[in-house]
């Protein structure tokens, strides 16, 4: 945790904000160019575009969560929730004052993910297979009508 703390202190020196800071030291642990996580942090600057809100290295932190948790289904969003929770802890920890260990959070999310997504695809390929069997079922039992009238 100390090097990525570094890594980040020397990137605010170079002139990142925090936001861009926290999110590419993180970088190698979300599916995201830097590139890409530079521009969508850039915003997020001394509070939200200097508005003296919330610091961006938590907006950074949130962003990161978000970017792990989120399913990205548009039609469906379900992960919300969980993903309020994680932020909610970030949150409760800056305001005491206390470290968190953003790294712990992001590979458990991550894990957490993955697990689900192996759920997801074992449901689907049942689902697949019950659908396949059906369909062969249903071919047989025509091949088998045809017979029959064939005979009549």
């Amino acid at each position: 945790m100390e090097s990525r703390k570094n890594i980040a202190i020397e990137m605010h020196n170079k002139g990142y904000n925090c936001a861009q800071s926290v999110a590419l030291t993180y970088a190698d642990l979300v599916d995201m160019k830097p590139e890409q996580l530079f521009r969508i942090t850039e915003g997020f600057g001394l509070g939200g575009g200097n508005m003296q809100g919330t610091c961006g290295a938590i907006s950074g932190a949130l962003a990161l969560l978000g970017l792990l948790n989120s399913s990205g289904d548009l039609e469906n969003p379900t992960t919300k929730a969980k993903t309020y929770g994680l932020n909610k802890e970030i949150l409760e920890n800056f305001k005491q004052g206390k470290e968190y260990n953003l790294e712990s959070s992001i590979k458990s999310t991550k894990k957490d993910n993955s697990k689900e997504n192996e759920k997801e695809t074992t449901e689907e390929k049942i689902d697949q297979n019950k659908k396949e069997n059906k369909n062969q079922s249903n071919e047989t039992v025509k091949k088998e009508e045809n017979k029959e009238n064939n005979k009549e």
